[in-house]
This record gives C-alpha cells, structure tokens and sequence, in this order.
C-alpha cells in the first residue's frame, strides 16, 4: 500500500482562482491566473488576494476542482491518501469541516493541518508549492504546474490529475 500526501489549495481546491475572483470584483479588475507569476508577493492589488486566505468563510466555500473527488477515489485503490494542508489555525476548522463536506471518502485522522510538510513521509506527494516539494520527505515529490511554479525546472511535475495517476501507476515498491 502507497501513501500519498494531497495538497489541498490549487490541487484540490480551487484557492486562488476564488481570490482572483472576489479581487476583481472589488477592484474592477480582470487578473488570472497566469497573473500570479510566483509565490509570495507580486503587486498591492494581487497581494491584497491572499487576505482572503485567512477568512474563514472564504476557506469554507472554496470550490474544488473537476474531478477531484474521483481522483481522490482513484488514488485510494493504490493506498492511503493523506490531505496535508496549510491554512491559518482560525481557518483550520472551516478547512475541516470542508474537506469532509467535500471529500467524505477521506479518513478524518489523514488530514493534517500543518505549516511544515517537509516532516511528512510516504511514497508520493503531489503539491503547487514547490517549496514545499524540494524539501519533501516524500519518495517522489511531485509538482502540480501552476503559472507559479512553471518555470520551476523541478523534474518531477505534472500538470492533471490523469498524468499524477500515472505516474502512480507506473510506480513499482
């Protein structure tokens, strides 16, 4: 049995994309996506997104991505899959409670809130953060492309659930 770690924000849910939405809607903007070019700070009306990230209420009514909760589904045929997430802790029961609305085939004990994920191992571990993949403990740290992360250069990246699937798949223990 593998153990695969899950990100949540940008792989599972879609985080950034609900901040850019409520940003442009306040400021009267149209930003994307492919505006968010690294991780940290970029300009004062980007940065202002991440506020967002500390409500709540925001973390509460995330919209997750197409297909996640069948690719969830899909990797537990190969082990346990373990949501690492990072959230501030007055977000970390909105988080929760989210997670197990949206994916209730996830165990409750293989949710982890933590900033540091560089201390969680297991087989695979599939993350936006690519500060979080170069440290990982994970036998095969793997970096789900975003435009922030595009021009990482880290070898092991993919860009769908499909192309993490089978990578898994191709995976001899």
């Amino acid at each position: 049995m593998l153990r695969i770690i899950l990100d949540c924000d940008d792989v599972l849910y879609q985080t950034n994309e609900a901040a850019l939405k409520r940003l442009n809607e306040k400021l009267g903007t149209a930003y994307t996506l492919g505006n968010i070019t690294k991780w940290g700070k970029i300009s004062p009306d980007l940065d202002y997104r991440m506020e967002y990230f500390q409500n709540p209420d925001f973390i509460q009514d995330l919209p997750v991505y197409d297909g996640a909760s069948e690719f969830i589904a899909c990797l537990m045929k190969f082990g346990d899959v373990i949501l690492a997430t990072s959230v501030s802790p007055r977000c970390a029961t909105a988080r929760l409670d989210a997670i197990r609305r949206d994916f209730p085939m996830v165990n409750p004990g293989n949710v982890l809130i933590c900033n540091e994920k560089s201390h969680i191992a297991g087989d695979f571990m599939l993350d936006d953060g690519y500060h979080n993949v170069v440290c990982s403990a994970a036998k095969v740290p793997v970096l789900y492309e975003k435009p922030w992360n595009r021009d990482a250069g880290y070898k092991a990246s993919v860009s769908s659930y499909q192309e993490f699937i089978n990578l898994i798949s191709g995976y001899r223990r």
